[in-house]
């Protein structure tokens, strides 16, 4: 009717404003204007380019900008489920679905930022779903410690995989354990992670 109406010319004027702000800021950048600005848009792209290229030695490993963006966006899609899931786990167990989204989003954004930036490792990092499980229903659930008590001994089990990984550790428990011991744990983790 005539409220409708109103309502979808409304919406007709505000994406025609849209648009237009966005081409001219388009414009306002040289994406479609003069060749003066074109060149220095140019010039732009392509220090931003040759910066990327030599910080994450992008044509030394055979990839570039495009590939690298495509492949961060399968990640992030593939990993965005955690999202909707883990929230609704941890909720089970009394923690506010809003604070279990805020604490999966910024784990998983500043261990990929660490990992990208220190570690020059394009990989997708984030709270493992199992673990959110068995803090859930292994342990909050079962009544033995109370939820304060299970995530304290997350935080402090976090400080000391930490503690681990930056003092050196890891190398050294690595040469310790058996090839036989490594081998097994990997294909044991496979197969029960094939029949769950």
């Amino acid at each position: 009717t005539n409220s409708g109406a109103k309502r979808t010319l409304r919406t007709r004027s505000c994406w025609r404003l849209g648009t237009g702000c966005f081409a001219w800021i388009l414009g306002r950048c040289g994406f479609f204007l003069s060749s003066k600005k074109a060149t220095f848009t140019t010039q732009l792209l392509q220090a931003t380019q040759n910066f990327l290229d030599g910080f994450f030695k992008l044509s030394e490993r055979g990839t570039t900008i495009g590939t690298e963006f495509r492949a961060g966006t399968a990640s992030f899609l593939t990993l965005s489920y955690l999202l909707l899931v883990n929230p609704q786990i941890l909720g089970q167990a009394g923690v506010h679905s809003d604070d279990a989204l805020l604490a999966t989003s910024v784990s998983s954004a500043s261990a990929c930022f660490i990992a990208g930036i220190l570690g020059n490792l394009p990989v997708g990092l984030a709270p493992g779903l199992g673990l959110s499980a068995y803090l859930t229903f292994g342990l909050v659930e079962s009544g033995k410690p109370s939820l304060e008590d299970a995530l304290s001994a997350s935080w402090w089990s976090g400080i000391l995989v930490l503690i681990v990984g930056i003092s050196g550790l890891t190398r050294i428990l690595m040469h310790v354990v058996p090839e036989g011991i490594k081998k097994r744990d990997c294909s044991g983790d496979g197969i029960v992670d094939r029949h769950d």
